[in-house]
């Protein structure tokens, strides 16, 4: 953050600044006393299971210039000014929207959507890092609070920073949008994803788009194409008068690619692909857009493809003892979770092929029809071993049976600790295994068992 006076903060949150206020400088913001460094403004937040309020004085011993902190915060003494608001949440993003106007030079990427938007993130970065200062949202910051935080990062040297953005209600992709204010707006796809909260495909649909409202004036919609809800917002975008460009595989597509042994054909390139899987070629398509929307010619994509890594628990390859495990236990939503099975589906045959599958969560009254379609999806594209952990995975279990999968070939578990047993007798050299699950289903710790178990000696595996 570019240092900034704490009577600007103030300004910024329409409040008079408290006595002393005058000289006091802020350089950083901070959320969290344990990560405090001096010369920070605190941000007291506050959430269900404890009041932000109660670590000021903790922060100002740790070396805080300011807080921002509730109204009934208690004065932590002489020399320690504490801005006082109804919530600081709501405080951190008016104050992230306002310095955000401050930086002329920097531009802005939105990035949201159903599945792949961390990915496809992480790709906007790498294409543009080689040749501009430029930054990204961390891990997942995608939040109220990640999202002003990544903002807060850049400073008069930034010249993007390109920021993912969450959802889980209606209404919160057009509040983020409202503080980040992109010039290139990005959303990879529609799916089935927080339901309970969004009431339907079609609200998940509007939420999304609603990233469109947030754009800067001259801004660019890079949306994908091959998606029939982002189609149609995105036609109707256009015929109000914004900028529009589909990036997709199929025709009206702007920027159209083809996927060849690897690789990605697009803009006269020849691409590596990282990943299997047309999810992953899609995201490399939008990224491209993104890319070109701010002004690069693409002309180190292929080196900087190259050389990308795929987000920890995101399709992330790993060889064991000859066995080929795909982490990809981050999060699910039916829409991911169909993309990952035909990522799979393009690494090995069907009888090497084996499925480790969680619940997936939010999914509202839907729920059990959507995971028997999964099940029934890994039936059509064939398995090995189908392990289905947790109690909603048990109807993955079901829809698979259903659907034709060897009974013998399912395997239904209630703890991720079971996994392990269940897999690793069916495991030989030349078997992939792939993971996924909302990320309550905690099947990371079902990965690294399998993992430890392949490393150690003797583990038994099938002939």
């Amino acid at each position: 953050m570019e240092s900034t006076p704490l009577v600007q903060l103030a300004e910024d949150l329409g409040l008079t600044a408290p006595p002393g206020s005058q000289g006091v400088w802020l350089t950083g913001v901070s959320t969290d006393t344990r990560t405090l460094r001096p010369g920070d403004v605190f941000f007291a937040l506050s959430g269900p299971h404890h009041d932000g309020a109660r670590f000021v004085l903790e922060a100002f011993r740790r070396g805080a210039r300011a807080a921002v902190a509730p109204v009934h915060t208690p004065d932590p003494g002489p020399g320690r000014p504490v801005l006082r608001v109804a919530d600081p949440v709501e405080a951190l993003l008016r104050f992230a929207g306002a310095y955000r106007a401050r930086l002329p030079r920097l531009r802005v990427v939105g990035v949201t959507g159903s599945a792949g938007k961390t990915t496809t993130k992480e790709l906007i970065w790498q294409l543009l890092q080689e040749e501009r200062r430029a930054l990204r949202s961390q891990k997942s910051f995608n939040n109220h609070v990640g999202v002003p935080l990544t903002l807060l990062a850049a400073d008069q040297g930034t010249e993007v920073a390109v920021v993912e953005m969450g959802t889980s209600g209606p209404g919160e992709i057009a509040r983020l949008a409202a503080v980040v204010r992109p010039d290139v707006a990005v959303i990879t796809c529609v799916g089935a994803a927080h339901l309970e909260g969004l009431g339907g495909i079609e609200g998940v649909a509007r939420e999304k788009l609603s990233l469109l409202d947030g754009l800067a004036p001259g801004g660019v919609a890079v949306l994908n194409g091959d998606d029939p809800h982002l189609r149609r917002g995105g036609e109707a975008w256009r015929a109000g008068g914004g900028r529009v460009v589909f990036a997709g595989f199929g025709g009206g597509c702007a920027l159209r690619g083809q996927r060849e042994q690897g690789r990605l054909a697009a803009r006269g390139r020849s691409l590596p692909l990282r990943v299997p899987g047309p999810a992953f070629a899609s995201d490399v398509l939008l990224a491209l857009g993104a890319a070109e929307a701010l002004g690069s010619d693409l002309s180190g994509a292929a080196r900087a493809l190259a050389t990308f890594h795929v987000p920890p628990g995101r399709m992330h390859l790993s060889e064991v003892a000859g066995v080929t495990l795909v982490d990809d236990s981050y999060n699910a939503n039916p829409t991911s979770v169909g993309a990952s099975l035909e990522a799979l589906a393009a690494l090995s045959p069907p009888e090497d092929r084996l499925v480790v599958l969680g619940g997936m969560k939010e999914l509202g009254p839907e729920g059990v029809a959507l995971h028997r379609g999964i099940g029934r999806r890994v039936a059509e594209l064939g398995a090995a071993l189908l392990v289905a952990v947790g109690p909603e995975a048990r109807e993955i279990a079901h829809g698979a049976a259903e659907a034709g999968l060897d009974p013998a070939r399912i395997r239904a578990v209630d703890d991720p600790r079971e996994v392990a047993p269940a897999l690793i007798p069916a495991l030989r050299p030349g078997r992939t295994v792939l993971f996924k699950a909302s990320r309550a289903c905690r099947l990371e710790e079902a990965w690294a068992a399998v993992r430890a178990g392949l490393l150690t000696p003797g583990a038994r595996r099938a002939a």
